[in-house]
């Protein structure tokens, strides 16, 4: 294998990759930026939560999108996570319209014990990413918190 000196000099300097690292940090934030605004105009209901998340709102259900965000730490994401739950309780508390909160992400598929024993979703769905939750468990879960 024939790598060059300039990769080589690449993979041992911590400022390069400290640059590359953000780089792509940014990158993700942008395209987490440009979908929501892509899909806002598109979709009516569709309401920016975070940073990571967005509702969209059909009838008395509340659906929660998570967006990937595999550049941030993990106490970050959690954080994220937490902070929109709690904002989505306390819209689901203000409404009693809104009967059933469903999530849809890759982060069901992928990390169901997390959304079960973590966030407090059951999984309908492991393949197609869906989860749900009844609107007593959220406010109970995120308004205490």
């Amino acid at each position: 294998m024939n790598v060059s000196l300039e990769n080589r000099v690449g993979e041992n300097d911590p400022e390069r990759a400290r640059v590359e690292k953000n780089e792509a940090k940014e990158t993700e934030a942008q395209i987490r930026k440009i979908f929501y605004e892509t899909i806002e105009q598109e979709m009516e209901g569709l309401s920016k939560v975070n940073e990571i998340i967005y509702t969209l709102r059909a009838g008395n259900e509340l659906t929660v999108n998570i967006l990937p965000a595999k550049t941030l730490p993990l106490p970050e994401k959690l954080n994220l996570m937490d902070d929109g739950l709690r904002k989505i309780a306390q819209t689901v508390k203000n409404d009693s319209t809104i009967e059933k909160i469903t999530a849809k992400s890759k982060l069901v598929s992928d990390h169901q014990k997390f959304m079960t024993e973590r966030l407090g979703f059951a999984i309908d769905d492991a393949k197609k990413g869906t989860a749900s939750m009844d609107r007593d468990t959220l406010i109970k879960k995120y308004s205490e918190k």
